[in-house]
């Protein structure tokens, strides 16, 4: 078992790139999508199988 804190794809400056580049190329969908579903600030959702553990 790997301590709680270890993420599965790394920290190095690659993959951190590698998430910025996901997060510019995805944020309009996805705020799109939430104003869909009627999300706003302040609004409770769950993130049900996010995260790579």
């Amino acid at each position: 078992m790997t301590d709680a804190t270890d993420y599965i794809l790394g920290t190095q400056q690659a993959e951190i790139a590698r998430l910025a580049l996901q997060h510019q190329v995805w944020r309009s969908a996805m705020l799109d999508a939430w104003r869909r579903a009627g999300m706003t600030r302040g609004s409770r959702v769950i993130d049900v199988g996010a995260g790579a553990t």
